[in-house]
């Protein structure tokens, strides 16, 4: 049973495992990187399990090493990479096209964790750059996710009030964030996440796939 709620103003998506599959750029990256340092590669799976923190968190876990001439050289080698294959293998998941061109007259934005230039290069390889207001990267604020700072500064400079703003993303970390910024939060489950890991973290909702945010945003869904 669900009863009439006030429609969100500004929906806030994560990038990479939301809106955009990246998986097979980054781990790319990754993997060329480890072989130039004469390390032995890591699979998908693992890579996969690593993002949404950022690229030096990425990093550091991938070469077990903080600050140093190790971490220095690999983040080096991984962003000349990742800045070499661009969004070459990057798809849209199902749906998300048809979505946000179904969200005219809706406020929307990304922030992501990822650096500027690669957030602005996909959103336009993918041919969606069009749809949004603004796009913040990790790189364009003081706090990345899961501080509220970035939430909270899009929704200041698209003059939105933090209950009217939705943030949508599949980690843990993008949970995280909302709460911290007092934002209500929508999962996807077939990004990086795992489903019963944001259920715990405590997302307000869940959605199997991106055409189900439709109804949330438009106050016909209250949380389950």
């Amino acid at each position: 049973m669900t009863s009439e709620r006030k429609p969100f103003r500004l929906v806030v998506f994560d990038l990479d495992g939301t809106l955009v599959d990246t998986l097979s750029d980054i781990a790319g990256a990754v993997n060329r990187m480890l072989r130039d340092l004469s390390l032995p590669p890591r699979p998908e799976a693992e890579v996969r399990s690593l993002i949404g923190h950022g690229v030096e968190r990425l990093i550091g876990r991938i070469v077990g090493a903080e600050r140093g001439p190790l971490f220095d050289r690999a983040l080096g080698l991984f962003l000349d990479y990742r800045a070499e294959s661009g969004a070459r293998h990057c798809r849209l998941y199902p749906g998300v096209r048809e979505t946000l061109h179904r969200l005219g007259g809706i406020k929307l934005a990304v922030v992501s964790n990822g650096r500027q230039a690669l957030v602005d290069l996909v959103l336009k390889a993918c041919g969606i750059s069009v749809y949004f207001q603004s796009a913040l990267g990790g790189d364009s604020v003081a706090g990345r996710k899961p501080s509220p700072c970035p939430l909270l500064r899009m929704a200041r400079e698209l003059k939105t009030a933090p209950a009217a703003t939705l943030m949508v993303g599949d980690m843990i970390v993008d949970v995280e964030t909302g709460r911290a910024a007092g934002i209500k939060t929508c999962a996807v489950t077939y990004g990086f996440g795992e489903r019963d890991a944001l259920a715990a973290a405590g997302a307000d909702w869940l959605i199997d796939r991106i055409a189900d945010l439709l109804p949330i945003v438009r106050g016909q869904a209250d949380p389950p």
